[in-house]
This record gives C-alpha cells, structure tokens and sequence, in this order.
C-alpha cells in the first residue's frame, strides 16, 4: 500500500527514529581520518593483545601516508578498488585508512574463505591491487589467477615471490606535503561489504562515506566513546567521560570492524587488536588493558561465561559489551550479569544493508538501560535515521506492537546498491526494504529479532523459530554451539521436526551422548518445540563470517550422512 493512502491507525504502527543533527564533511571519510589522526597523534591508537606493542595515532598516521603515496606512484585512480584480506595484527588497518584518504573503494576480504568463495568474491572486484597475509597468499593468487587480471599482491610478511607490505614504508619526501584526495559527493561508495545473499551468493554491499560517518556518529553516541569528538562540523566535547578502550574480535570483512576503527580514531581511543577469539585470553586482555568496550558475536558471549573468570580477572573496567547476531537467551544474560555485575550487556540488530546498526540501547540514556533490564532479550530500539514497520509478509497488513512478522525499513543510510547486481527485489512495491528477518517491537518500542524468515518451518501446522529453541540448548553445560534445522518426517504432508545439530565443550564427548541433550531439552521446551528428530553432535559447525550458523550446510551434511 502507498504510504501516503495509509489509514491514522497503520501509519501509528510505523515506527520513526529522526536522524541525528549533524551535516558530515563533504570531503568524505579520508579528511576526517587525516584530521582525526593528526589531532591525536600522542595518544595510543592500538595494542597487539598478544605482544603488547603499543602503535600512536601518529605513527600509525605516517605508515597510511607512505602507503597512500606509494599506491599513487603506481597509479592507482579513483576507478579502482582496493581489496584488502587479512587477519587482525598492527598494520591490517593500514589499507582501508589509505583507501580513504585516496578516495578509494575498499573491499575487505574475510581471511577464511574457501577458494571456491575467494574466486567468486574476486571475479566481482576485480581489484588493482590486493593486501594479503602469508595464511591466505596461495588462494588469493590461484583465484587471481584463473580470473585471469593484474593484480598486484601485497604480503604482510616476508617473501620473495611477492612485493612486501614493508617496502611500502620507505620515507619519501612528498609525505610532509600530503594531503587527502577530496571526493566528489559523500554519497561515492567508500566500502564494498561483502554478505551472502538469499540463494547463498555473495553479493558486495556499496557504502558510502556518508552512511558510514553517520551511523559512526549513531554507535558514538550510543555508546559513549572517547573524551572528545574530532569530527569536523562539530564542537568538541571536552568534558565527556567516555570509553577508552575498545576490543573486538571480527576483521575488517564485517562492516561493524571498521565502523569500530572509524569511531576509535574519531574519538582517539585505543582499540585492541586480537588475532583471534579465545575466551580464557579475552578474560585477561580486559583487565591487562582495562577495557572499557567490548563488542562480540553472542556465541562469543556464551563461551566467556561458561568458561568463567580465570582466577585473577576482575573485568571491573568493562563497562559496556555490545553482542552481535542472535539475541542471547535470559539464562545466558544472566550468568553474564552475574561475571560482570558493573557491565551493560545488550544485543544490537544490523544489516550490512544499513551501513551496520538498525536497532541498539544507548548506553548514554538511563531510560534505554532501564529498558534493556526490564526485557533483556531485546535488541534495543531504531536508531537516528531509521523508519520500521513489521508487515505480515502474506497479506502485507501492517501489524501492531507484540505482533509477529517481517522486519522492513526505510533510510538515508541505505546502501547505494550491490556491486555489479541488480538489488530490486530487496525492496517491496512500496520502497520498503525487505529484511527477510521476524521482529516484533512492544509498546515501548523496544525490538525483537525472532529469526530469519527463511528458517522458519511448520511442523504440525505451529511455525517453528529455530533460535528459540537453540537458546535453551545452549545452556546446557556440555553444550558449546547448536543450530536447529527441520527435517522432512512426511514429506507428502510437508512437515519438518527440529534436529539439533551440536558442538561440545572441551572434554565432554565422552561424558554425554545425544539422547542426554535431547532428554534435557525437551523438558524445558513446550510440546510443538519438542526435538523429535533428535541430537547431532558434530565436530564443527560451518559458520558465516558474522558467526552464524550455515543452516543449510549444517541440513546437507544431516542429509548426506542419511542417506
């Protein structure tokens, strides 16, 4: 229906969040890095985790600088992308900053694909030049070569097949007079995110400088980052008493990994760099480095509370951790509150789509605290710049608070397209972005994400949402990860019955069998949620670079191994 033919009462369940008052810098993301950085030069940009060497805003300033020079030596324009796929480590964040100040999209990478998934992604950047660590080098050269382009491979690391990442560091007597590239429009693409599509394709999600300095500006307020703002258009804040350092574990093939990086550099806070997640190392890196922030999947989140503080840890510094993807359960967030009782623990909900964040609590508003304790498997509420509604996706009827169905939106941080592909069927006749997620939002106009639309399936005429019951799963002790998936029993009568799918904690396969978790389970679920096709206990659960299960993988390899 067009909204504007909407009656008084369906346009009061459309929910609205004004963006916020701020007019970005129209010379895009590279100038205000480069101020940024140039304003915080003493103090510490980052901290290898494992080493503890320690990095400056303005050494690190000088290595982007020599690395932007070089690229332009080698005459790299604005026609072309930088790809970038690395793992976490003092100098991975050096190419997407140069990119900025070149003006240039970048195209993170996730160090994890398969050749298959490096080919594809590859075949539609068709990058100039491509930043790599030595783990990685042979799959990106073998893909690049059967794309058949130049490409020139820049190795974080030693070796002499490859140009080293080190000789881009050589000083040159242009750096004092550098200055970043102005762009033409902050809505030109700065970043091309890659997300795996509804038929399982990859697809590169284009966004631009202005969708990202504005949702910077929406996690910065919310969270409360930094003492000072150095954005320009805006008045420093000198008086805030903000976060000082963050931690996370993503690379920089997840748009929130350098939406953190944008907003430590903007407020010129430290930012931790970890290889990977371990939760015995994480427990020790927030007291070693005092962390104030931290932000993690909510499979990362369980790991830490049921391994538990290692005797020493205080954790008292981490006053907020920000969990990404599924909501965790009550029982999860409990356990945490009860590690880290000075901590605000919340969920967030984000798209790539929408340049990161949709729905999240401020840690800044007293009231969306309250909220996030009053109802804590909520993902929080619309932030600046976002409209929703919740429509049943059959008769596309607008539905009210506590009612079920698809999540769609309207914004100005919208992407501006996928790279290369068609992006219409996203929308709906109306404009509105299709999420393909269940939501529901209460009186208070706090959010709920249920599932993916996709997931869900009918067993016995009741629709089944999978994360619902993985939640109660999850808390069982020898349990590390689940995923539910629905299994044909009459494929006549279109029926499926959930399957858990499980991983378990160290030292627990020969301690509990799949029946012991399916019996556990089934006591606490309702009778339609009753694991009927049993427990799977698996080795490893295929993940998404936003560590989410692979639903589909994870049913093959059930379907496989039945037959």
């Amino acid at each position: 229906m067009d909204d504007s033919k909407l009656t008084v009462r369906e346009s009061s369940r459309i929910i609205k969040e004004k963006s916020l008052d701020y007019v970005p810098d129209p010379r895009g993301l590279g100038y205000e890095f480069y101020q940024a950085m140039f304003l915080n030069q003493n103090a510490v940009a980052q901290i290898d985790a494992e080493s503890g060497c320690a990095d400056s805003y303005g050494n690190l300033l000088e290595r982007c600088i020599r690395t932007a020079i070089r690229l332009l030596v080698a005459g790299i324009t604005k026609r072309d992308i930088i790809c970038h796929c690395s793992s976490n480590h003092i100098n991975s964040c050096v190419p997407i900053i140069c990119a900025f100040f070149l003006g240039v999209p970048v195209a993170p990478v996730d160090p994890t694909l398969s050749y298959d998934e490096a080919f594809e992604i590859l075949a539609q950047i068709r990058p100039r030049v491509i930043f790599v660590t030595p783990d990685v080098v042979d799959t990106i050269e073998m893909a690049l070569g059967e794309i058949n382009i130049e490409c020139e491979i820049v190795l974080f690391g030693s070796s002499p097949d490859f140009v080293e990442f080190d000789s881009f560091l050589e000083p040159d007597e242009e750096e004092s007079h550098f200055q970043p590239l102005e762009i033409s429009d902050i809505r030109e693409t700065a970043v091309i995110a890659f997300t795996k599509g509804q038929k399982d394709d990859y697809k590169g999600v284009c966004l631009s400088h202005y969708a990202i300095m504005m949702q910077c500006l929406n996690t910065i307020s919310c969270c409360n980052f930094g003492n000072t703002f150095c954005l320009s258009n805006r008045e420093p804040d000198k008086n805030v008493n903000g976060f000082e350092t963050a931690l996370s574990f993503n690379t920089f093939a997840r748009i929130a990994e350098i939406e953190l990086l944008c907003c430590c550099t903007f407020t010129g806070i430290t930012k931790i760099i970890n290889q990977k997640f371990d939760p015995t190392f994480a427990w020790r890196t927030i007291d070693k480095h005092e962390v104030s922030f931290m932000t993690c999947t909510s499979f990362q989140a369980i790991q830490l509370y049921k391994i538990g503080k290692p005797e020493g840890v205080v954790g008292t510094t981490l006053k907020m951790l920000l969990t990404q993807g599924t909501s965790l359960s009550k029982a999860s967030l409990y356990e945490l509150r009860k590690l880290l009782p000075y901590c605000f623990i919340t969920n967030c909900y984000g798209l790539t789509e929408t340049t990161g964040r949709v729905t999240m609590f401020a840690f800044t508003k007293p009231g969306d605290i309250r909220d996030q304790y009053e109802n804590p498997t909520s993902c929080g509420k619309l932030v600046s710049g976002m409209t929703c509604k919740i429509v049943d996706p059959i008769t596309e009827k607008i539905l009210g608070p506590n009612q079920a169905g698809e999540l769609r939106f309207k914004s100005d941080l919208m992407m501006n397209g996928y790279l290369k592909q068609d992006h219409s069927d996203l929308f709906d006749k109306d404009g509105w972005v299709k999420t393909g997620d269940v939501a529901l939002y209460d009186d208070k106009h706090r959010f709920f994400v249920l599932n993916r639309l996709k997931d869900v399936f009918k067993c016995y005429s009741w629709h089944i949402a999978p994360v619902i019951i993985e939640n109660v799963i999850k808390e069982h002790p020898a349990v590390k990860d689940a995923v539910v998936i629905g299994i044909f029993e009459d494929i006549k009568a279109w029926n499926q019955i959930p399957m858990a799918v499980v991983t378990l904690n160290r030292g627990m396969r020969n301690r509990v069998t799949g029946k012991d978790i399916q019996m556990w389970a089934n006591s606490k679920l309702s009778k339609k949620q009753q694991l009927k096709a049993g427990v799977k206990i698996v080795k490893q659960i295929p993940i998404t670079i936003a560590g989410e299960p692979k639903r589909q993988q994870v049913k093959d390899m059930v379907l496989c191994e039945n037959l």
